[in-house]
C-alpha cells in the first residue's frame, strides 16, 4: 500500500501569498514529504514486489511494473530502496527484448532474474547507476549489458550475489559500513571494485577484476580464502591480464583473510 502525505504551509500574519504561489509551494512540499516518507518506510522493511511485464521497455515506465507475476495491476511509482524487483518467466513476450535503465539512478532492495525466458537483456549507459540495497541474482539465459556503475548499499550481513557467469562492464562499489556480501558464483568486473565499507566474502569463488581498491573507513572483514583472484582482468578471451592494473589496500581497519588463496598480478610495464 502506498500512502500519500499532504504538505502544509506555515506563514505569519504579515505574509501574503498569491494563490498561484501557494499552489506551487504545496506541490513541492507534498512531493518532498511523500518521497521522504516512502524512503523511510522502504528502509524499515515495508517492501513491495515489483514484477516486470510487457517485454521491452524503460525502467521509468510504470506500465511495466506489475504487482503480481504476469499481472495487469500496476504500481503507481517505480521501485524504491525497500522494494523487490523480479524478472521471471512472465516478464518477456518474445526473444531478445530489453530493459533499459534510463534514469540517472535507479534503486531497489533485491533484484532477481531467476527463471527468465527469451534471452532478455538489461542495458544502460555508462553514466547510469544501479543501486541495490539487498541481493542480486542473475540468470544464465539473460544478458547483463548494463554499462553503468553497480552500487551495493545493504545493511544486512551475508547478502548473496550471483552473477550466473556474467561480467560487470563498469565499476562495482560496496559502500555500506554495516553491510556484508557473500558470492555464490564467480565475480568478474571489467573496471574497478571499490570496497569502501562492509564485509566482503568471496566464499571460495574466483574473482576477476581490473583494479581492486579495498579502503574501508570502518572495521571490515574481507575474506579471500580458498579463492583465485586475477587482477588486470580483460574481457573473456581477449588476452592476458593488463599490466596497468592497480591494487590498493588500507589495512588499518581491515581484517584481510587470504588463507589458501592465490592472487595473480600482471607484471608491470617497464
Amino acid at each position: 500500500m502506498r500512502i500519500q502525505v499532504f504538505g502544509f504551509v506555515l506563514y505569519s500574519c504579515t505574509e501574503v501569498f498569491k494563490a498561484k504561489e501557494v499552489s506551487k509551494y504545496l506541490e513541492r512540499s507534498n512531493r518532498f514529504l511523500l518521497q521522504m516518507f516512502l524512503l523511510c518506510c522502504s528502509l524499515q522493511g515495508y517492501s513491495l514486489d515489483y514484477y516486470w511485464v510487457g517485454g521491452t521497455g524503460n525502467w521509468s515506465d510504470i506500465t511495466h511494473w506489475a504487482t503480481t507475476t504476469g499481472g495487469s495491476a500496476q504500481h503507481s511509482v517505480v521501485p524504491l530502496a525497500g522494494d523487490n524487483v523480479i524478472f521471471d518467466a512472465n516478464s518477456f513476450t518474445g526473444p531478445n527484448q530489453t530493459v533499459t535503465i534510463n534514469s540517472a539512478t535507479v534503486i531497489c532492495l533485491n533484484m532477481t532474474w531467476t527463471g527468465v525466458t527469451n534471452n532478455p537483456t538489461l542495458i544502460g549507459t555508462s553514466d547510469k547507476i544501479l543501486q541495490i540495497f539487498g541481493s542480486l541474482t542473475l540468470d544464465p539465459v539473460m544478458n547483463f549489458a548494463f554499462a553503468g556503475t553497480l552500487v551495493f548499499n545493504g545493511t544486512q550481513k551475508d547478502i548473496p550475489i550471483d552473477l550466473a557467469g556474467h561480467e560487470v562492464q563498469n565499476s562495482v562499489n560496496f559502500q555500506s559500513p554495516s553491510g556484508g556480501w557473500i558470492l555464490n558464483s564467480a565475480f568478474s568486473v571489467l573496471n574497478t571494485i571499490n570496497i569502501d565499507g562492509g564485509d566482503f566474502n568471496l566464499n571460495g569463488q574466483p574473482l576477476n577484476v581490473f583494479n581492486l581498491f579495498i579502503r574501508p573507513a570502518q572495521a571490515s572483514i574481507v575474506d579471500f580464502s580458498n579463492s583465485q583472484i586475477v587482477l588486470g582482468y580483460e574481457p573473456t578471451g581477449t588476452g592476458p591480464p593488463n599490466a596497468d592494473a592497480n591494487l590498493k589496500i588500507n589495512s588499518d581497519v581491515l581484517n584481510f583473510i587470504t588463507t589458501n588463496s592465490r592472487i595473480e598480478m600482471p607484471a608491470q610495464k617497464a
